[in-house]
């Protein structure tokens, strides 16, 4: 009996064992290949998606850029219908003034309403009464 178990048994159980072994190994390394595959594929797919991305981001940053210049088109458009209208309304003053007999109609208070430098004494770099040789700060 010792004879059959050492004979045939015990190499029957390591046969056993190692086809098990065999067997379990394969279908660990087949859930590897198809991870691998699926993950592949997941990373095909990211990638497409992020050249979508960067696409709609570079049509975006088109559209923005377009807007941005049509803003300032029409910022530039506004700021010479204000002046116009400045001038107009000027010219209105004036000519009811000159029709109604007023010498000098009232000035609208708008961007040159006041003299851009002070005279006077104050101010001897731009009055001119300066001493010469002597700086004044």
């Amino acid at each position: 009996m010792l004879f059959f178990v050492v004979a045939y048994l015990a190499p029957s159980a390591g046969l056993a064992y190692v086809i098990y072994r065999w067997i379990k190994s394969r279908e660990l390394v087949m859930v590897a290949r198809t991870d691998a595959a699926r993950g592949a594929e997941r990373l095909a797919t990211a990638r497409e998606a992020a050249l979508e991305a960067e696409e709609a981001r570079r049509a975006a940053q088109g559209q923005a850029q377009e807007a941005l210049a049509q803003t300032g088109q029409a910022l530039e458009l506004a700021k010479n219908i204000e002046v116009v209208g400045h001038r107009v309304q000027g010219l209105t003053d004036y000519l009811v003034g000159k029709l109604e007999g007023e010498e000098s109609p009232q000035r609208v208070p708008g961007r040159h309403a006041r003299q851009a430098l002070p005279a006077g004494s104050d101010w001897p770099a731009i009055s001119g009464d300066r001493p010469e040789g002597r700086f004044v700060p």
